[in-house]
């Protein structure tokens, strides 16, 4: 499990440590469930990027075409055929914390 803490103000504590699935936004702790999201996508590898994807939702630190950009790049000709389940668990990230109503302060 992990924990990463979204507090631009605290470069200290900008860091993933494993521990619970929660993001610490400003000090408030955010519950996401992102093994079961991924495995519901099927594949528990994509775990992680549904954990991105909430991030990026909370920070707005890139569009959806730099990650799609980046993703493409990084997977390369090789890995191609994971891209789409990539951005889908970026996209059920993202969705997970628009529908919890959640914002970044």
């Amino acid at each position: 499990m992990k924990i990463i803490y979204a507090d631009p103000s605290r470069p200290d504590l900008m860091k993933i440590k494993e521990a619970a699935e929660v993001i610490l936004n400003n000090g408030i702790a955010i519950g996401i469930p992102i093994n079961d999201i991924a495995i519901e996508l099927g594949s528990v590898q994509v775990a992680n990027m549904v954990m991105l994807g909430a991030y990026l939702q909370l920070t707005k630190l890139f569009s959806d075409e730099t990650i799609k950009k980046v993703l493409v790049k990084f997977l390369g000709e090789r890995k191609a055929h994971m891209l789409d389940i990539n951005l889908q668990a970026i996209k059920a990230g993202k969705n997970f914390i628009v529908d919890s109503g959640v914002t970044y302060a």
